[in-house]
């Protein structure tokens, strides 16, 4: 400012220069992170200032006087904060708001759970606060190893066990929670073969399956294959727990096994590659064995008498296809289909 005076009849001219208010600036590093958060402030105001009054919590207290202090966070939440400069004249100050972001994730509804042995299981939790995108950690701490990041694995209850999920955001905040799978004593069942006959081990009730699928009406504690029905069986059994358990699964060959006919023969194994037997508990009288083809011919003939009660056909020479096995006795004649492989 320019002060205009007179001196002995002089005009006079001066120039009178005031001092400028001071500008308030900062920065801070980081400003996003997780309890306990230390951040580090630096000053950036103009240069002037001689005098710093910081307030972290922009509460009115000031907690420092240093250019460039640090600070920590102890709770989740957003913080202000609030930097006062002075100049040997004036004063400014600056306030960010909601400057300073602490958090931590937060792990909901990963509770408790009661299941069945091997029953299939969604794992899934409810997740708040944090910075988006999560990473997951799900694992077991059981004597069944088991990990995964998958947000939400599927898992196939196998033993009772404490779980733990870690979950971290995407600023490294990391938080966890147990949790217990709890598996119904329940026993896996068996089953045992007894020729053609599959009885199953003790249940409340019974569905046998084969090569994956369930048997129509195989409901029951045994189950009688049929000849053609060679693959994997397992039987799935209701128990006293409410728990319905799959068996181990077991490839069977009905072909195999002793087929009993109606009257008391019994020809196996059927189909056959090599040696047919045929074969009766109680003769009575000698028989005559026929094997014809699908034009009535015989091919192959043989005696059974009463000193032996099983006969041993070598049909290795015969062609692939439906035969048809007559056991002939002096008061009537059986007729057997038999397939050739």
């Amino acid at each position: 400012m320019k002060i205009l005076y007179s001196l002995f009849g002089m005009i006079v001219f001066s120039v009178v220069a005031f001092a400028q208010a001071p500008k308030a600036n900062f920065t801070a590093d980081p400003v996003v992170g997780c309890a306990p958060l230390e951040v580090s402030f630096s000053d950036a105001s103009s240069d002037d200032v001689f005098l710093w009054q910081w307030d972290f919590n922009n509460d009115g207290i000031a907690e420092s006087n240093d250019p460039f202090p640090s600070h920590i966070f102890t709770t989740p939440g957003y913080y202000s904060v609030r930097l006062m400069v002075f100049n040997l004249t004036d004063s400014n100050a600056l306030i960010k708001r909601n400057y300073i972001r602490v958090t931590t994730p937060v792990v909901f509804a990963v509770g408790n759970q009661t299941v069945c042995l091997e029953d299939s299981i969604q794992l899934t939790a409810n997740i708040q606060g944090g910075v988006k995108p999560y990473k997951y950690f799900w694992e077991s701490m059981g004597t069944i190893p088991f990990a995964s990041s998958d947000p939400s694995p599927r898992i196939a209850a196998e033993e009772t066990a404490t779980w733990r999920l870690t979950v971290t955001d995407s600023v490294g905040c990391e938080s966890s929670r147990d949790f217990i799978i709890t598996v119904k004593p329940s026993v896996k069942p068996t089953f045992i073969r007894n020729g053609s006959v599959l009885t199953s081990s003790a249940g409340v009730s019974y569905q046998w399956y084969l090569n994956g699928v369930a048997i129509a009406g195989a409901t029951q504690l045994t189950y009688t294959m049929k000849q053609t029905e060679k693959g994997f069986y397992k039987v799935r059994v209701l128990d006293n727990q409410g728990c319905r358990i799959f068996s181990d699964s077991l490839n069977l060959d009905p072909s195999s096994v002793v087929w009993e006919q109606p009257e008391g023969w019994m020809i196996y194994p059927n189909p056959v590659q090599h040696q047919l037997t045929v074969y009766s508990a109680n003769l009575q009288q000698d028989a005559t064995i026929r094997i014809t083809d699908a034009l009535g011919v015989e091919v192959l003939s043989a005696q059974a008498n009463m000193l032996t009660n099983r006969n041993v056909l070598d049909v290795s020479m015969l062609s692939s296809g439906v035969y048809m096995v007559q056991i002939l006795e002096p008061n009537r004649t059986q007729v057997y289909k038999l397939i050739k492989e």
